[in-house]
């Protein structure tokens, strides 16, 4: 059914095709798969993603039953995480940064320093990018994976993003945000 404009507040209910093994459609039908995308793709967006959990068991997976039949079947929110970049900076705490860090950098550190940049123009973005406050154990390492992750309005895109930053800044971690991808 198409519609022209959702309105605010419009709940979305997606339909699979029905699964075989050549298609291996039935991946996405298990609740840890849902969420793992979610996770990885839509963790910083506005609004929230809800999961309802499947008839006849709990948010943990356990038998949510009372006895009765009668279930009470609340939504997980899946994606936790604000996207600092986007807000003032005098409204985020360096803890709020830390964290952040933690979370793209897989680092039980703090950085060492955290730089915030934005451009508006032709091309608008916006950047938080973190120096680590050592240097990577496989840092000089063929394979080493830059820590630039990309994103276009608030929606995931690619990891180890080779174009954002030169080699010699490898070492840097962080997120940008785009507007666009032209």
């Amino acid at each position: 059914e198409r519609i022209g404009e959702a309105p605010q507040g419009t709940a979305v209910t997606l339909h699979l095709k029905p699964a075989d093994a050549e298609n291996q459609l039935h991946d996405y039908t298990s609740a840890w798969k849902i969420k793992e995308i979610v996770k990885r793709y839509s963790d910083f967006i506005t609004w929230p993603v809800r999961l309802l959990p499947e008839p006849g068991k709990g948010g943990d997976g356990s038998d949510g039953s009372d006895g009765d039949g009668a279930e009470a079947r609340e939504a997980e929110t899946l994606n936790s995480m604000k996207a600092l970049w986007a807000r003032p900076r005098d409204e985020v705490s360096d803890d709020e940064y830390h964290e952040l860090y933690k979370h793209i950098a897989h680092d039980w550190r703090d950085p060492l320093e955290t730089i915030r940049l934005q451009a508006e123009g032709t091309f608008e973005y916006q950047a938080l990018l973190f120096v680590p406050s050592h240097a990577p154990h496989d840092l000089f390492t063929q394979g080493y994976q830059r820590g630039v992750q990309l994103y276009v309005k608030r929606v995931f895109i690619m990891d180890d993003c080779e174009e954002l930053l030169p080699p010699y800044l490898r070492f840097v971690k962080g997120v940008v945000d785009a507007q666009d991808l032209s």
